[in-house]
């Protein structure tokens, strides 16, 4: 991942001797993507790329979220933390049909930003879903732009100007989810 947040075990687990910081490989996702087709379908609700790291600085991230667009038969999202959404990138996103992308934000002011989402620049991902925002609506695309909110003690008193201002720039849904362990 390209950032280190305080809520995410991925930062911590990087410093553990069990990480080997490999990538799903194209291989295994087709496998799995195409065993969603054959078996999964009506059964499986959707392919999620998301979690323990950002999706898209895999090296073949977009073309395997492309091939399980074009091959699962079933909605595909991705979950991002939007900070490399630049408009090659989305634009490949977009053309592949992703069905939603959540972008997980979790703050409203920059300076909370800065302390949650470690290494990142809130007004360089505000732009990047604004963008992105704009060219869907642009392009009349079917893809849901969702923005996400994990509410903690750093944030809490954020929540409502976060929900206010993506819903003003026409998000199609704001989520606040609670922190919890990851560990369960």
């Amino acid at each position: 991942c390209n950032l280190a947040c305080t809520h995410c075990p991925h930062p911590e687990f990087k410093k553990s001797e069990h990480y080997d910081a490999r990538y799903l490989s194209p291989e295994l996702n087709a496998k799995i993507v195409d065993e969603v087709r054959a078996y999964g379908v009506g059964k499986t609700r959707y392919i999620r790329y998301s979690s323990e790291g950002e999706p898209l600085v895999h090296p073949k991230g977009y073309e395997m979220i492309d091939y399980a667009v074009r091959n699962s038969g079933v909605y595909v999202t991705l979950t991002t933390n939007g900070t490399i959404m630049n408009e090659r990138r989305t634009r490949a996103l977009l053309d592949a049909g992703v069905h939603m992308i959540d972008i997980s934000i979790d703050a409203f002011n920059p300076d909370t930003y800065s302390k949650i989402r470690v290494n990142g620049n809130l007004e360089i991902t505000r732009t990047n879903v604004l963008n992105l925002i704009s060219w869907v609506k642009k392009s009349g695309l079917l893809t849901k732009v969702v923005v996400s909110f994990i509410e903690q003690p750093q944030n809490e008193h954020e929540v409502a100007d976060f929900e206010s201002y993506w819903k003003e720039q026409g998000v199609d849904a704001v989520v606040v989810r609670r922190l919890h362990s990851a560990a369960g």
